[in-house]
């Protein structure tokens, strides 16, 4: 199961426990881990020796971010979370389109989205927001840093074939996902696994 939610955690286990009688552990075969959980036991249970690229302790999420990166700018009139979730989901985690050399989709291929799928207000500049996301990018490299995209598009192209369709999954809370996380998870699962989303 992968969640990022405490409360779903705890009922999956409580009720497990109610079924069975049993305590979960490792030993019944579910895991209950937060999509970043997954990703770094993926990571190194597949790729051993690639961990150093994803440290821990230089993960950004959302309040880091807002803690160590907007901070840096004078960013009025843009919400740090909306900020956060074009970044994240659109310029970043879009499965639609192909990443450029920075990691970001091409300009281009934001526009084209904005109308329908941006979180910012319309009247935003959005080229503005392309160069922030182009800083926070180059921020991330500078510092060693990383975030959930990053992973799982490192995952996705480094994918081992033996990984394709081996899991069952029940993803809870997958509206936090990006597209490029959900379609790493896609690939761990075949149609005749388990598979559910919520």
């Amino acid at each position: 199961m992968v969640s990022d939610s405490l409360i779903s955690k705890y009922q999956i286990i409580n009720r497990y426990k109610q079924l069975t009688g049993e305590a979960l552990n490792k030993n019944n075969y579910l895991e209950i881990l937060s999509l970043t959980e997954l990703l770094k036991k993926l990571l190194t249970e597949t790729y051993q020796g690639s961990d150093n690229q994803f440290v821990r302790s230089k993960q950004i999420n959302f309040h880091l971010f807002k803690e160590k990166f907007s901070t840096q700018y004078n960013l009025e009139e843009i919400d740090s979370k909306h900020l956060w979730q074009e970044i994240y989901y659109l310029l970043k985690g879009n499965a639609t389109y192909s990443i450029n050399e920075k990691g970001l989709i091409a300009l281009e291929d934001y526009q084209q989205q904005i109308q329908n799928y941006s979180f910012l207000p319309l009247n935003v500049n959005h080229q503005k927001i392309y160069k922030l996301a182009e800083k926070y990018q180059q921020w991330l490299k500078e510092n060693n840093y990383w975030d959930d995209n990053d992973l799982s598009r490192y995952l996705l192209t480094h994918l081992h074939e033996d990984n394709i369709g081996k899991y069952y999954i029940y993803g809870d809370n997958i509206h936090h996902w990006s597209e490029i996380s959900l379609k790493l998870i896609c690939q761990l699962t075949t149609a005749e696994k388990t598979f559910a989303l919520t």
